[in-house]
């Protein structure tokens, strides 16, 4: 059974989470350590590759050097930056973290934060004291929350991603307006860092604009649609002095599709 948790955000807004458990983030980090291993692989053969060309006959000594030296740091920056940036770019999620269905969001409900992405993921060193994270597996089994010590000291927990499988229901005044304009989340394509510095409160008024989209006259629903792109899309880096209004109106739809899974509870 799921460990289920209700959060209070500094918006008011109630929470509900169920809390990852040891078995689904041990099958995460395998698919994140295979990916890892794969890519370490691509690095060996092409170092092989290399040395045994011709361009490595010239100067060998010194060259040699160069290449390992070059390939240690790529390694330190593969296994340093694997789990810290696809956390934050990704919303919490690396690509077995995808997979499984979890994600690492702070402890207030809201989305991770690059700082807190960075303090859970060094700390992995103590987690994996002594050896084969014994540590950090006793400390998710125990705790409450299954936290292990990175996630106490960030402030984070994993929990399962539910909009994996929400879809939008077909009574829904958005979803009338997505399926009768054809607009899907693929339309566009935003920022990833631009759209992760947008607000809850952004969100309430993009999602409010798009219910209400369908019960406006013509003439109300173009001001609005206006008045809403002059507040969101300068902070997309998006010039709001595009021409025409239904293209404005299409940005502002596939921006709900992408805001929903960080915001919608």
């Amino acid at each position: 059974m799921l460990q289920q948790s209700e959060i209070k955000t500094p918006e008011h807004v109630t929470v509900r989470y169920s809390y990852a458990g040891l078995g689904s983030r041990a099958a995460a980090f395998m698919i994140d350590q295979f990916i890892i291993v794969l890519v370490y692989l691509v690095l060996f053969f092409s170092l092989v590759f290399i040395f045994e060309s011709q361009f490595f006959a010239i100067n060998e000594d010194q060259l040699f050097l160069f290449i390992l030296a070059g390939a240690l740091l790529l390694v330190f920056l593969i296994e340093w930056s694997y789990f810290i940036l696809f956390e934050f770019f990704w919303r919490g999620k690396t690509p077995g973290k995808k997979i499984i269905g979890i994600r690492v969001i702070k402890d207030n409900g809201h989305r991770l934060t690059l700082l807190s992405s960075i303090i859970r993921n060094l700390m992995r060193i103590i987690d994996n004291l002594p050896t084969s994270y014994l540590t950090g597996i006793l400390l998710i089994f125990f705790h409450s929350e299954n936290k292990r010590l990175g996630d106490l000291t960030a402030g984070t927990i994993v929990v399962h991603d539910r909009e994996r499988s929400r879809k939008i229901k077909r009574n829904d005044p958005i979803g009338k307006v997505l399926r009768l304009n054809n607009w899907t989340i693929n339309d566009y394509s935003f920022d990833p860092f631009l759209l992760g510095q947008l607000q809850e409160k952004d969100y309430q008024l993009v999602e409010t604009y798009c219910k209400r989209y369908a019960t406006l006259p013509d003439y109300e629903r173009d001001h609005l649609t206006r008045k809403v792109a002059e507040i969101i899309l300068p902070k997309l880096g998006i010039d709001t002095a595009i021409a025409q209004t239904r293209v404005v109106e299409q940005i502002l739809f596939v921006l709900y599709l992408n805001l929903r899974e960080e915001w919608s509870y």
